[in-house]
């Protein structure tokens, strides 16, 4: 697994974080949801970030919009080719054994 699970969180300097929710670490799922829809993006990447911090939560980890976003996601899609490379499936497999 990635070392991002060892390093303390540190919004990325005028990151998509501290672009949106003004680095609030209590963000849940509704305001990027909420956020997404209004559209109107800082950066040309901006709505493919929040549309996979949407997808991590929602749809690999199968949370529920009013749970918090898990911070170490923010710093995830700062750099695309990194939350591409990220083992998901292992990542979602051990959640799974986790919680059962």
């Amino acid at each position: 697994m990635s070392d991002i699970f060892l390093q303390p969180y540190a919004a990325t300097e005028d990151g998509f974080h501290v672009r949106y929710f003004e680095n609030d670490e209590n963000i849940r799922l509704t305001d990027v949801w909420t956020r997404f829809l209004t559209g109107g993006f800082d950066q040309p990447k901006d709505g493919l970030k929040m549309a996979l911090v949407l997808i991590a939560n929602n749809v690999l980890f199968g949370q529920d919009l009013r749970r918090k976003v898990a911070l170490w996601l923010f710093k995830m899609v700062e750099d695309l080719e990194a939350f591409n490379s990220f083992p998901w499936g292992s990542y979602v497999y051990i959640m799974t054994i986790h919680y059962l």
